[in-house]
């Protein structure tokens, strides 16, 4: 059986760089909703999102 790892973050949290501005540039305005298969790392990109978000 494969077993899967946790998100990604810190230094295994790379090149996601569009996708994060893309989500906090809509969170200003509004919400949003991440939609992806499994394993695409919604997770991962949305805790660096919050993590950037709390150092502003």
């Amino acid at each position: 059986m494969l077993q899967a790892g946790g998100p990604a973050m810190g230094k295994d949290f790379f090149d996601r760089e569009e996708e994060i501005k893309e989500a906090m540039g809509s969170l200003e305005k509004d919400n949003i909703l991440l939609i992806s298969p499994r394993r695409h790392g919604k997770t991962s990109l949305m805790r660096e999102v919050v993590r950037r978000l709390r150092n502003k």
